[in-house]
């Protein structure tokens, strides 16, 4: 009698897509800027939108924003600002 093979090819199969724990590292990273950089590669957020640095903050502290404070240095996801911005532009 053949044997089912299928649990056997299930795991192979997801094997091969898994990704190793140093790639998934990898992938984890992010670029943060700090507020300075943010108003400089996003000039929109302070003439479009005038946000200041408090409204930052802000929208860092209720997790609107991805980010860390680092020695009274505020870091903020490079990914997460141009999703809010991306937001904002879609909101009318």
């Amino acid at each position: 009698m053949k044997q089912n093979n299928y649990l056997h090819d299930m795991l192979l199969n997801f094997n091969s897509k898994s990704i190793s724990l140093q790639k998934q590292e990898q992938l984890v990273l992010m670029e943060l800027l700090t507020i300075d950089e943010i108003f400089e590669q996003f000039s929109e957020i302070r003439t479009k939108f005038k946000w200041t640095e408090d409204d930052l903050k802000v929208l860092l502290s209720s997790k609107l924003l991805i980010g860390k404070i680092e020695n009274d240095t505020v870091l903020i996801s490079k990914s997460s600002i141009k999703s809010l911005i991306e937001y904002r532009n879609n909101v009318k």
